[in-house]
């Protein structure tokens, strides 16, 4: 047991008179002051503002989940938080590091407070001015204070120095100190003067020309430029006492030390900080990748423009733009590059995400779950973290006793009190330690500004905690506490067998209670020692041994040892050490660090491990990571076909597409060029896919096909027809790539069945045979019969065989080009008739991709000559050979000759067809050949004897058949182009900044300003000029709609009975009433008095708890409507299960009259005035004045009347009516210099019932101060328009002052005249008329303490006291209240110190006397 308590410096200095005492073991151990030099520190601190800045701007770009609804919202999630968001970000952060700069304050962006700008950074200061280690984190990152260059110290003593001696004033040595920070970061500010005199020199020794010259001396500039903006973009960047330094010793010349004599040989140091805040993202490679081209391109290289350029890119070559392959592998790629890339973004901004929220919550900010999900969802991910203080004060109250003025005692340790110091010890080592190895936050502070303080106080308690714990082991602390040092302890008193048997004793035993047994056994401890009459020296020697103090001593030194005693056996350790008192020890063999360091072991493996632990969490939020990330790739991919497919289908109208919209409004084309090829939108093929409505290739130039002569075949250009002798069909090729190879005809040249349904399946439509009429003149010869066949029947029968035609080898071409003009005949001398094709060339003749070698034919013999007598035989032919040399001899003495050669006189070839021909196989009993060339004769349709009888009209038919091939058409896939939107965090916000509207008004449920545009109609956020002077039902309507469903059956309820509102009404004036029945009758008769009753109606709502008894409110309502039967008034009553607060009740009521207007059915705009229940007196053109005031100004949403309170208050009490003049004036003062419009009061405001309903009502949380919300509402609402709201002094009130006069009777103060009138039933109950049957006579002490309090009130809403109004608005206000009131005055540090009262005291006697 330790008996004496060393005391502790402040500030976790070293004890008094310990200074150098004793070697430190390790390097937390502070070393001994060497001298008493001065040393000037510089921390770089460029790494905090740099995540500061980050910081403020990532949370600007935080939205709420309000705005992110609705058309706006939808266009914000894809343009603000996703396309443009790294640009907006970049510039945010650019934005706020220059606002850093310019005001020297790195919290420019937060809080106008410089004070917490130097408070930052004097901590910094202190914390790199220390000895221990722990003060600087190496892990982190920080680099320990390192002794600068010899020409900076210079620098450094020599600017001291000049500032010392006057020799420069304050600004010039802040210019000076921007050099030295500049050679500090290395920023080179050119020493231009230097340079450009080194040059000067130079040209006028000629060492340079002058083209060098002036190129040089511009440079110079440059450079001297450069390094002033750096300076000056920097300067913020050093944390560094030399200006404090510099003034102690001008301050130390000033009081007469020479300068001489001044030791300026000081410790010049520069280290680096970084910020306690530790959280950083944790990239990986991918992520870093994505994070360098985000930041080089300020975002603009992001999935959406990346499919985009890919897209275009394929687009360039033609061929791959007209391919398919190429088409779809452009999808393909811009699908997986668009969907991939949004996946890895949305992977990379929620693991930013999730840093800017740690971050943030480690600065003591905090969100609303209910209207935060996406911040909700990161809290789950989030570690459980410590804050500092908490830390600081569990280890700094654990361990040391703290005394007046700062300073801390030791405390007497027990070995469990040891163990919990130790345990505190490890809980701040362990965080400390793995927040730095990991750049992870396990420690969190109460608000940014105090991030550095917070720090520093946890680094410099847990140094010195190892220092003090290192001493108690060593049994070197010193006493202080009762003088010399106390050795109580039991050896030799009492033996350890003898305590086990006591504490194991049925009288120990029976007692349960643990004060109970550490009393009796203190008692027991006490007979054993005066048994043996063992005393201690230093208590008998200061107290006496028979004296109550050192009895008093003894016993509490009995009880502190049971104590002791007790914890050993609760812990099972029964040895000699622990039960007679040994000292306090750590486990054998290990030194302290040892020790530590195994604690820090076991807590950080807890903190790793576990289900609550760091590596679950970070698997958890990896899993959410990715899933996210997988989802917007999917998403992106989705998102981004349907928006391509709607650009494509508006592309349609200006390109070769074809799209499904198009179709409809232009028409839709059936037919495609010949060669061409149709491309359509996946909408338009899925719609031709649907209804089998493929393109076909157009007629344009149609190709003939002959089959026969008798019939045709028409096909467009591009398509052809092919024999295969292979396989004995023909085949219909299109460029060259066979469509069908299995084609064939029955014969009479029709397709059979089979082909007909083959090609019907691959969308080849054979349209209907057209015959066609031909009708020629010619010569009619007449004859008695058909000689020629029935001489040459038998002939005929022998040597004619059918024939199948193949295709016409017509050279490719519509026009006769090739070797099918080659077929020449004519009559020999010697009357034969000779064919000749030895003109014909080996390439002339071709057909879709055939092209046979005639001259090799020829050579081969197997050409032929096949003769047709008539149109109607022509497939009845007779063969002649051609021979080697290319030609066919027809004798006319052969029976051959004497069929087709004839004539009167003149030879004549009689052939119908003539043709050239190659038998290319057979088919059925038909031989299947291939025409090159043929020549028409005459033909033997008759007799070649004739009789010519004159010219006959003789008509020939033949058939045609038109096939339509589907065109080549493909589906072009649209452009992936990713349009996602994200929702991203919504707002934190400072706790200081959620409770401010709080603390400022002292009310509780006020909502924060950043979710006041939450409860906005979407209407008013899209147009904040919105007229709603006029008809306003769409708003109310819409205002109602939003409102739960059961709540609008009370509301409906709430109404049954009461007569409808008037279509005359203008004005509502509502009044909640609760327990006011003695004063409700005097403000209903004050109402009766108004004029135009027709234009207005009172709605009163009875509200009452139901515990508590009804008053006579009811009865007092009959009463004035049978009195003043013309008085619209409507008497609504509530029975709430609960004390509702003011706002939940004028919410009930205004929203009931936004009801009865609905049902009512009326349109129009009305003015809703709120008013208090226990008024005094009022305008009689009160009404009529606030309804015409809103009928001549149309953009006028709310005002607030003028109020005050009766004389006879005034009179009896002048205390009240100064405080109530100074308050009254200075809130006219603040509205004219800050507000520029009024605030709205409860008790006399008025406001149009579309505005109400577009800001979203009253707050129902709101237990006071629901009145000023309303018009910070409006003005939120209004883009702070001061034209919106305005004060109309002629709609006066008077209201009852009694819940104002009763706080100052009690005790309180004026300005807390709200503070518990919501829950003080007594104030209800108390009458005006009793109040001023008293009176109070004015005092001097009083009025002080109310100015006081005025003034605190708002000085706490001043900028430099970390709230958010300029000081000087607040100060002027109440300068000119306090003038007005005609009292002088001056302040000191917050206290107002009055002068004169003599003019106010006087006013005050003039009121009274009148």
């Amino acid at each position: 047991m330790i008996s004496e308590n060393p005391t502790i410096a402040p500030e976790g200095g070293l004890p008094a008179g310990e200074a150098g005492a004793e070697k430190p073991e390790k390097s937390s151990e502070r070393p001994a002051e060497k001298s008493a030099r001065k040393k000037i520190v510089f921390v770089e601190a460029g790494s905090i503002a740099s995540e500061q800045a980050r910081d403020v701007a990532e949370g600007r770009l935080t939205e709420t989940a309000e705005k992110m609804k609705g058309f706006t919202g939808f266009f914000r999630k894809i343009w603000h938080q996703n396309l443009a968001y790294e640009y907006r970000r970049q510039k945010e952060i650019k934005k706020v590091k220059k606002e850093i700069s310019e005001k020297d304050n790195i919290f420019a962006s937060e809080t106008a407070d410089r004070k917490a700008h130097e408070q930052t950074m004097g901590a910094l200061v202190e914390r790199f001015s220390g000895e221990y280690e722990e003060l600087v984190h190496t892990e982190l990152g920080e680099k320990k204070p390192e002794i600068v260059e010899a020409e900076i110290k210079k620098q450094v003593q020599d600017l001291v120095r000049s500032y010392a001696m006057g020799e420069i004033d304050e600004a010039n040595f802040k210019e000076e100190r921007k050099r030295i920070l500049a050679r500090l970061k290395g920023v080179d500010t050119g020493h231009a003067d230097v340079r450009l005199k080194t040059l000067e020199q130079d040209y006028k020794d000629g060492k340079l020309d002058k083209k060098s010259y002036q190129e040089q001396k511009k440079q110079v500039g440059a450079d001297f430029r450069k390094g002033r903006v750096e300076v000056a973009e920097q300067g913020y960047q050093y944390a560094d006492n030399l200006f404090e330094v510099a003034k102690e010793v001008r301050q130390a010349v000033e009081h007469g030390q020479k300068i001489e004599e001044i030791d300026l040989d000081f410790d010049v140091t520069v280290g680096k900080a970084k910020s306690g805040v530790r959280t950083e993202a944790q990239f990986n490679t991918v992520d870093r990748i994505i994070d360098k081209i985000h930041g080089k391109s300020w975002g603009l290289i992001n999935e959406t423009t990346i499919a985009i350029a890919y897209t275009a890119l394929l687009q360039v070559p033609e061929r791959l733009g007209r391919s398919k392959i190429a088409a779809w592998f452009t999808f393909g790629g811009s699908a997986l590059l668009g969907g991939g890339i949004a996946g890895l973004r949305e992977k990379k901004r929620v693991e930013e995400e999730r840093r800017l929220h740690f971050r943030e919550m480690a600065k003591g900010k905090t969100f609303d779950t209910e209207k935060s999900p996406r911040r909700k969802e990161m809290e789950e991910y989030r570690y459980e973290t410590r804050e500092a203080n908490d830390l600081a004060d569990a280890l700094e109250n654990s361990l040391y006793i703290k005394k007046e003025g700062g300073a801390r005692e030791l405390r007497d340790l027990t070995q469990k009190e040891l163990e919990t110091v130790m345990a505190h010890l490890s809980e701040i080592e362990s965080r400390i330690s793995l927040s730095d190895r990991h750049r992870i936050d396990l420690i969190s502070y109460s608000d940014t500004t105090r991030v550095a303080q917070e720090q520093l106080r946890l680094d410099l308690l847990r140094a010195q905690a190892k220092v003090d714990i290192r001493k108690i082991l060593n049994k070197e602390a010193k006493i202080v506490k009762h003088g010399p040092e106390f050795d109580y302890k039991l050896e030799g008193v009492i033996g350890a067998p003898d305590i086990k048997k006591y504490l194991e004793s049925q009288e120990m035993q029976d007692l349960k209670d643990r004060e109970a047994k550490q009393d009796k056994l203190a008692y027991w401890i006490m007979g054993r020692r005066m048994e043996k009459g063992f005393v201690i020296e230093d208590i008998e020697k200061h107290h006496g041994a028979f004296t109550e103090q050192g009895t008093h001593e003894y016993a509490k030194w009995d009880f502190i040892r049971a104590g002791e005693i007790l914890d050993a056996m609760d812990a099972s350790e029964y040895t000699d050490e622990k039960l007679l008192g040994k000292g306090l020890n750590i486990p054998a063999g290990q030194s302290l660090e040892d020790f530590l360091q195994s604690l820090k072991d076991t807590r950080i493996k807890n903190l790793l491990e576990g289900d609550k632990g760091i590596e679950n969490k970070d698997r958890l939020f990896s899993k959410m990571r990715n899933n996210r990330a997988w989802k917007k790739a999917m998403w992106g991919v989705g998102i981004g076909l349907a928006v391509g497919a709607v650009a494509q289908e508006g592309a349609a109208f200006f390109t070769h597409q074809e799209g499904l919209v198009e179709g409809w409004v232009q028409g839709r084309k059936g037919e495609v060029p010949a060669g061409g090829e149709a491309h359509y939108t996946p909408l338009e093929a899925l719609r031709r896919w649907w209804s089998q409505d493929y393109p076909h290739v157009a007629g344009g130039n149609l190709r003939e096909v002959i089959l026969d002569p008798n019939h045709k075949i028409f096909f467009p250009e591009g398509i052809d027809l092919r024999f295969n002798k292979f396989t004995d069909k023909f085949e219909l090729l299109r460029g060259g790539k066979v469509l069908n190879s299995g084609i064939d005809f029955n014969e009479d040249g029709g397709l059979t069945d089979a082909s007909k349904k083959a090609l019907a399946e691959q969308g080849i439509l054979i349209r209907d045979p057209q015959t066609t009429s031909v009708v020629t003149e010619k010569m009619v010869e007449s004859r008695t019969g058909n000689r020629l066949l029935e001489e040459h029947k038998d002939y005929i029968l022998d040597n004619s065989h059918r024939i199948s035609r193949g295709p016409w080898l017509e050279n490719d071409t519509p026009t006769p080009d090739g070797n099918e003009l080659k077929l020449m005949g004519d009559f020999q001398q010697d009357g034969t008739y000779r064919f000749s094709v030895d003109h014909m060339t080996p390439d002339g003749s071709k057909h879709a991709g055939l092209s046979p070698d005639v001259r090799a034919l020829m050579a081969e013999g197997k050409l032929k000559i096949l003769l047709s007598m008539s149109r109607g035989t022509q497939n009845q032919v007779f063969e002649v050979n051609i021979d080697s040399t290319g030609h066919a001899i027809i004798n006319p003495n052969t029976e051959l000759g004497k069929i087709f050669i004839g004539g009167n006189g003149t030879p004549k070839f009689m052939a119908k067809f003539s043709e050239v021909a190659e038998v290319t196989g057979a088919k059925g009993a038909a031989e299947r050949v291939q025409i090159f060339a043929t020549a028409v004769g005459e033909g033997l349709d008759t007799s070649p004897e004739t009789i010519t009888n004159g010219v006959e009209k003789v008509t020939e038919q033949f058939t045609s058949t038109r096939w339509d091939l589907p065109a080549d058409w493909r589906m072009d896939p649209p452009f992936i182009i990713p349009l996602v939107g994200r929702k991203p965090l919504e707002p934190a916000e400072s706790k200081k900044l959620a409770e401010r509207t709080a603390t400022y008004y002292g009310y509780e449920g006020m909502l924060a300003r950043e979710s006041y545009r939450e409860r906005m109609s979407p209407k008013i956020l899209e147009n904040k000029n919105i007229d709603l002077s006029g008809d306003d039902s769409a708003m109310v309507k819409e205002y109602l709609d939003k409102q739960n469903q059961s709540y609008l059956k009370e509301l409906t309820e709430l109404l049954q009975g009461t007569k409808p509102m008037n279509n005359s009404v203008e004005t509502v004036i509502a009044i909640p009433s609760y327990q006011e029945g003695s004063n409700l009758e005097k403000t209903l008769r004050n109402y009766a008095k108004l004029k135009n009753r027709d234009g207005f109606e009172i709605v009163v709502l009875e509200n009452h708890p139901r515990d508590k008894d009804r008053d006579n409110s009811a009865g007092v309502m009959e009463k004035i409507k049978k009195e003043y039967p013309d008085l619209q008034l409507t008497h609504l009553y509530k029975e709430y299960d609960h004390k509702p607060f003011i706002g939940e009740v004028r919410k009930n009521l205004a929203d009931a009259v936004l009801l009865r207007k609905q049902q009512a059915g009326i349109n129009k705009s009305i003015a809703i005035v709120s008013n208090d229940a226990d008024m005094e007196d009022i305008s009689e053109n009160y009404a009529n004045d606030i309804a015409d005031t809103f009928k001549k100004n149309r953009r006028l949403d709310a005002l607030a009347g003028q109020w005050d309170f009766p004389p006879e208050s005034f009179k009896q009490y002048p205390l009240f009516h100064a405080t109530q003049r100074l308050w009254h004036y200075f809130t006219i003062a603040f509205r004219y210099n800050y507000l520029n419009s009024p605030e709205l009061s409860g008790c006399n405001s008025a406001f149009r019932s579309g505005i109400y309903a577009a800001i979203g009502g009253y707050n129902e949380k709101s237990n006071l101060g629901e009145d000023l919300e309303m018009g910070w509402m409006i003005k939120e609402a209004r883009g702070y328009d001061a034209g919106r709201l305005t004060y109309l002094n002629r709609a006066w009130l008077i209201t009852n002052p009694r819940r104002t006069i009763n706080k100052m009777l009690s005790g309180d103060r004026f300005i807390e005249q709200h503070k518990d009138f919501h829950v003080n039933e007594g104030v209800r109950k108390t009458s005006l008329e009793k109040i001023l049957r008293e009176k109070k006579d004015f005092s001097d002490e009083d009025f002080g303490k109310e100015v006081q309090s005025i003034y605190s009130f708002y000085d706490r809403m001043k900028k430099s006291k970390s709230g958010w109004i300029e000081d000087v608005y607040v100060d002027k206000s109440f300068d000119r209240a306090m003038r007005f009131l005609g009292v002088t005055y001056t302040t000191r540090n917050g206290e107002v110190v009055i002068g004169d009262m003599a003019k106010m005291k006087r006013g005050l006697e003039n009121y009274q006397n009148k």
